[in-house]
């Protein structure tokens, strides 16, 4: 058995799908956008323009993807370990709560902010799912049921974390203050 011709053929087959999967969902898209009177070929121009072709959309896309990235590697890494993590966005949602909540506590650190901001919120988001590891491991509860519950939860810690600890200085809005660059 060629194990080189087979991997080949099942990395066409997995690219063929996704590129069909890809291919429906633009088709979705365009048609919703033709329904509602609008120009797909148009609302793509735009979309690219103003996402790739300008320097404040590669930051903004940059910004909005690069978290989302991070939590897909670690769905990745653990769906390879077999078991299913449904809690990346609580466990993302964590993580920038504890990022923000270090730098405030521990003031502006000048250099040192960046690493020290993303130390503490992979910590953070690493222990609020090592919480649903350990329900697993001690009471043999089922990941994807406890990982989606503390998605909630970890909405509902921020809400309150919002509205009490990291809240603005004059507590007007429930948001913390500005991260300094």
């Amino acid at each position: 058995m060629d194990f080189g011709r087979l991997n080949l053929r099942r990395g066409v087959e997995r690219g063929s799908t996704a590129t069909i999967a890809v291919s429906c969902a633009l088709a979705l898209c365009a048609a919703f956008l033709a329904l509602a009177g609008h120009d797909p070929l148009r609302a793509a121009g735009v979309l690219l323009e103003n996402a790739i072709f300008r320097r404040d959309g590669i930051y903004e896309s940059l910004t909005r993807a690069g978290p989302l990235a991070i939590a897909g590697l670690g769905i990745v890494v653990a769906f390879r370990a077999n078991a299913y993590n449904i809690g990346a966005d609580g466990q993302l949602t964590i993580g920038a709560l504890a990022g923000v909540a270090a730098l405030q506590l521990a003031g502006n650190l000048g250099l040192a902010s960046g690493p020290w901001l993303l130390l503490m919120s992979a910590l953070g988001g690493a222990l609020f799912g090592a919480f649903a590891g350990w329900l697993r491991a001690r009471f043999d509860a089922n990941e994807i049921i406890v990982t989606i519950m503390l998605n909630y939860i970890a909405q509902q810690f921020l809400a309150w974390a919002l509205r009490g600890p990291v809240q603005e200085a004059p507590r007007i809005f429930p948001r913390s203050d500005n991260i300094v660059e």
